[in-house]
């Protein structure tokens, strides 16, 4: 008896929670033809080019950056600024990209920012 209750706390004790993966990088780098065969709605179908600058037809999917502006408001020009306390208070701007992963910005043959693993 006494080593059946000792099972059941050490199985118990042992059960870790698992942890829930971000849906966006699911199929990182997987082979597409569109967008569409990508995994998540979020990801870009992005087709490399070869030397002579003609696009590959075979491509990989790729997560692209939010904007640096997400998560901010909106000017509009001639539109009287509100800038009250509550409307500035506690407002975080959203994360780029998922928890390990960093924002690659565009430039030497990368397109579009994009975010890859750490």
């Amino acid at each position: 008896m006494l080593a059946a209750l000792a099972a059941v706390l050490l199985a118990a004790s042992t059960h870790h929670p698992i942890a829930k993966r971000d849906p966006r990088v699911e199929g990182l780098g997987r082979s597409c033809k569109q967008s569409k065969d990508c995994k998540n709605k979020s990801q870009r179908c992005l087709h490399e080019s070869d030397v002579n600058n003609k696009p590959v037809s075979l491509g990989f999917c790729v997560l692209p950056c939010a904007t640096l502006e997400s998560g901010t408001t909106k000017v509009i020009e001639g539109a009287p600024l509100e800038a009250t306390p509550q409307n500035t208070k506690d407002r975080k701007v959203p994360p780029r990209c998922p928890k390990k992963y960093l924002c690659r910005d565009k430039g030497q043959g990368v397109p579009i920012d994009m975010c890859v693993k750490e």
